[in-house]
Parts: structure tokens; sequence; C-alpha cells
């Protein structure tokens, strides 16, 4: 009997083991399903983390370069010139300075661009105004800068004189600015310039006499063109000359004709605009035409008057002159 008793709890210790043997094999492999799948997921996020970061990078990079290349432009400007003048007629001066800023080309057959740069420093407030942007070549973004009222509103304007290079001669225009008003004028060409020039009809007189006419505006004069090396002995053939013309660019003739403020009649100011008169081509200059601009309340010039001038062996002499009534 005893050893039946014997035999039966050797056999309950047995199964027992056995029972706990088996739910620790369970348990380990729950545990390491469990790290993987967690291992993975990390895995996963740490990938994305790097992608987002290297992306974030790869921004800060670009965008740090274009600051970097704005700032340089900016905060290193050349100063053409200042000036401390009072623009809005408040017993106070502002600070005025031209500045120039070059943007490099990309390449030989890029030289880049210059952009001109009004910068007024009014109290506390400081006001930029872009003149001119213009390809880098022979000439800079300005030859001078004038203070003067334009309009008439007992405040002084900026006037900038804008240089350019042409085919045969240098060009001018200008820039006015009302700071007052915060009004601009560009001027360079346009098509009430083009059809102003092509108003005018030439007729060969004879005798070396060149009759200039604008039925239009009801203007006749005659040049002197019998000194010109154009002129040939033949009469007839000089009836090439009715092919003359008004240039609507304002070319600088000379140290005198050329784009600038001038004293009006009235005690107030005027612009100066020469344009050449070409007669068989444009290394034959025959004369000239002095436009008087004045600006009006909307911040825009309007012609005046004008004068026409012969370059004879007498020198520059006038011929004409048109007032508008």
């Amino acid at each position: 009997m005893k050893k039946l008793i014997l035999i039966t709890l050797v056999v309950v210790l047995i199964i027992a083991a056995s029972g706990c043997g088996k739910n620790k094999v369970a348990n380990i492999d729950i545990t390491t399903d469990n790290t993987v799948s967690s291992s993975s997921q990390n895995a996963g996020v740490q990938e994305t983390e790097k992608l987002t970061e290297a992306t974030a990078v790869e921004n800060t990079e670009v965008e740090s370069e274009l600051n970097n290349g704005s700032d340089e432009s900016e905060n290193n400007p050349q100063l053409l010139q200042s000036a401390s003048v009072d623009l809005d007629a408040d017993g106070i001066n502002e600070e005025v300075e031209a500045l120039q800023i070059k943007v490099e080309g990309d390449g030989e057959n890029n030289s880049g661009e210059l952009e001109g740069i009004l910068k007024i420093i009014d109290g506390n407030e400081t006001k930029k105004t872009t003149f001119i942007k213009k390809q880098a070549g022979l000439t800079g973004v300005m030859t001078s800068i004038k203070f003067a009222d334009l309009d008439g509103d007992g405040a002084k304007d900026i006037f900038l004189i804008i240089p350019e290079s042409g085919a045969a001669f240098s060009l001018n225009y200008f820039f006015a600015y009302s700071h007052k008003e915060d009004k601009s004028y560009s001027f360079t060409t346009d098509s009430n310039l083009s059809e102003f020039a092509g108003g005018f009809a030439f007729k060969y007189l004879g005798d070396g006499k060149l009759e200039m006419k604008n039925d239009t505006i009801s203007f006749t004069t005659v040049f002197d063109i019998s000194d010109s090396p154009g002129l040939d002995k033949d009469e007839e053939s000089n009836k090439s000359y009715e092919s003359s013309w008004v240039e609507p660019t304002p070319v600088e003739i000379s140290e005198n004709s050329r784009i600038g403020l001038v004293n009006a009649k009235d005690g107030g100011v005027e612009i100066k605009v020469p344009l050449p008169v070409f007669g068989r081509a444009t290394v034959d200059m025959i004369g000239e035409i002095d436009l008087y601009y004045a600006f009006g309340n909307n911040f825009k010039p309007v012609i005046r008057s004008f004068e026409v001038l012969d370059f004879s062996g007498e020198g520059h002499k006038s011929i004409g002159e048109w007032n508008k009534e």
C-alpha cells in the first residue's frame, strides 16, 4: 500500500513540473514578439525623423543662401551721392541718399544688373524707391541729382539724370520724385514723344535751304544746310534731305545740349529735353529741338514750349520758337 502511494506522488510531481516548463517558454516567446515589433516601429520612426531632418537642413541651407545674397546686396550698396534737403516744406530736412546695387550675372554673356535706389530718411521713417533697373554695362545708374520744386506745390522734388549708351550717341533720361506727394515719373521714350517727332515733315527749297514744318501745331521754320558736308552740288540730289527726321530720343548732343533743369520765364523750373534733327544720316546732324517741360498737378510733365536750333557755320542759332497757349 505504501508503495502504491509513493508511485502516485511521483507521477503528480512529474506532471506539475511539465506544466510549469510550458508556461515559461510561452512567456519568453510573447515577450520576444513584442520586442521585435516595437523595434521595427521605432526603426520606422527613426528613418522618418532622419528624412524630415535632412529635408529641413536642405531647405535651411537654400533659405540661408538666398537670405545671404539678399542681405549682401541690401547691406553693401554703393553710395553715389547724399544730401540734406527739406522735401516736404515742414522746415525739417530729410536725409537723401542715391544708392547703386549690382546683382552679379551668371555667365560671360550676362554682366548682371544695376539697380538705382533713392533712400529718404524722414525722422523715424525710411523710404526706399527704385528709380532705375538696367543691365550692367558702360554706364551707371545716374550722373547727377538735383532738388527743385517741379510741380509748384512749395516743396522741393528730386530730379535724377540717368545715362544710357546708344549706337551712335550717349543718351539721357530722367527720374523725378515728389516725397511730399509720394509720386514719381520716369522719362524714357514714349508714344507721345514719338508722335510729336513724327509730326515734322521736310522739304528742300533749293540753295541749301531746308524747310521743316508741322501742320498739327502750325509751326514752320527753315534750316540753312548750305555748309553741310552732305549737301550735293547737284540740287536735284539734295531732295534726299526731305527724308530728314527728328529723333524722338533725348541724345546728349553737347555739354549745353542735354537733359537738365532750367529757370522758366515765370520764375518756376522747367526740364529741358533736347532732340536731334538728322539730315541724310545720323552722322549728319543739322540741328536740334529743345523741348521744355513743366510738371502738372498729377506730377506728369507736359510740353510748354520748344525752340529749334540750326547747326550752321555761324554756330548754333535759334530759328524758331513755339509756345503752348
